[in-house]
């Protein structure tokens, strides 16, 4: 089950031109709640981005029955030592981002749902940026109380990041 995972995760990354990576192979466990999503594995695509805006697209794959997720994933900015560098999460569409409202999103077994997460990559004004990957991104899904930071490092300038609603789908809306 986790090699079929992975191979998905694998292929949606490829038909986003991007590599998967993973924190780990262990799903991240939801609350189960009347088809709320219990078996969630949890995969980034590397960084890209445009015009002085990063971007890093997260996908979540079931692998359980059938479930229903919707929302805004909470998404916290850390430091090398691990504490939060208090960057504000904003739901706005930005440059490379769009920003659809929130809906319920059901994801099938082994289907994908997605969320961005955008921010500013160029300093403007007296901002400054943090060094080339001191910052990782945490997030938690729902309220649950599992975290999970993806193995991707980020460099930010700027007080807030954009980060989407829950999608179905292997990418979220440009």
């Amino acid at each position: 089950m986790k090699k079929i995972m992975i191979c998905l995760l694998a292929v949606t990354a490829l038909t986003l031109n991007a590599s998967p990576l993973f924190a780990s192979e262990a799903p991240v466990s939801e609350p189960a709640a009347n088809g709320t999503c219990t078996s969630l594995v949890v995969g980034a695509t590397g960084s890209t981005g445009a015009a002085g805006v990063g971007l890093v697209t997260i996908l979540l794959v079931n692998s359980g029955p059938q479930c229903e997720i919707s929302g805004y994933p909470e998404v916290n900015i850390l430091n090398a030592s691990g504490a939060s560098l208090g960057i504000q999460e904003a739901h706005k569409s930005s440059m490379v981002l769009g920003m659809p409202r929130p809906k319920e999103v059901s994801i099938a077994h082994n289907g994908v749902a997605s969320f961005g997460i955008a921010w500013p990559e160029s300093p403007v004004g007296i901002e400054k940026c943090q060094p080339a990957g001191f910052a990782d991104v945490m997030i938690r899904l729902n309220g649950s109380s599992q975290v999970w930071i993806p193995p991707v490092h980020i460099t930010i300038c700027g007080p807030v990041i954009n980060v989407s609603s829950i999608e179905a789908g292997p990418r979220p809306s440009l």
